[in-house]
């Protein structure tokens, strides 16, 4: 039963990631944290999220922009090595102390953003993979009416 859960869910989460282009983990890290635990579920979403990412690659060849992807690697890699041998070095009721209070962050985080009198946003790695995942297009419909200018570059 376990298992069809997690199904559900990752075909949701696939689907909605598929649109939109990005949101899979944030829908579907709770789910593997709660029947995996931490250590076993980070590894889980990272092989997902290489799977997924390899299809968007597959898709979206021409319109990389490998510069801005060497960049974004030449950091983000190094940054995932560590956050792997950390995870491996906390204690696991650490680890979803941790995971559990940043989902619980994330809801007024959220709203804070979608609030009329939400004064900026700023998107780090979406801005910088703007011209692979088109981001810039879709956080311009999406934030449409609110207010404000959505820049990305």
């Amino acid at each position: 039963m376990e298992y069809f859960v997690i199904l559900a869910v990752g075909l949701v989460a696939g689907t909605i990631s598929g649109i939109v282009g990005f949101g899979s983990s944030i829908m579907l890290m709770p789910v593997l944290v709660v029947v995996f635990g931490p250590l076993e579920a980070v590894p889980i979403m990272g092989v997902a999220a290489l799977m997924a990412n390899f299809s968007r690659i597959l898709v979206w060849w021409r319109e990389i922009d490998w510069r801005a992807t060497a960049v974004y690697s030449a950091t983000g890699v190094p940054a995932a090595a560590l956050g792997a041998r950390t995870l491996l070095v906390l204690p696991p009721r650490l680890m979803e102390a941790l995971l559990g209070a940043f989902f619980l962050l994330m809801i007024p985080a959220r709203r804070a953003l979608l609030a009329p009198e939400c004064v900026g946003l700023v998107l780090t790695a979406y801005s910088i993979r703007a011209s692979f995942y088109a981001i810039h297009e879709l956080m311009m419909e999406t934030m449409r009416g609110a207010g404000g200018l959505v820049e990305s570059g």
